[in-house]
């Protein structure tokens, strides 16, 4: 059985164009962006806010 590439691989000759560059670049930003936003705005990952505490009065 032979596998096959999803992505086709270029040989030595054979140059990637700036074109192509971009546009594999500008998935790879967007796909990072996404993510990182879902990442950062995940509620669970937050801390929960808590009211401060009152300090207690002393008795001396």
């Amino acid at each position: 059985m032979e596998k096959k590439n999803i992505t086709p691989e270029k040989s030595n000759n054979e140059k990637i164009t700036r074109k192509e560059v971009l546009v594999k670049a500008g998935k790879y930003a967007a796909f990072t962006a996404a993510s990182m936003i879902l990442i950062l705005e995940d509620t669970s990952a937050q801390h929960p806010k808590k009211s401060p505490i009152k300090p207690r009065k002393r008795s001396v």
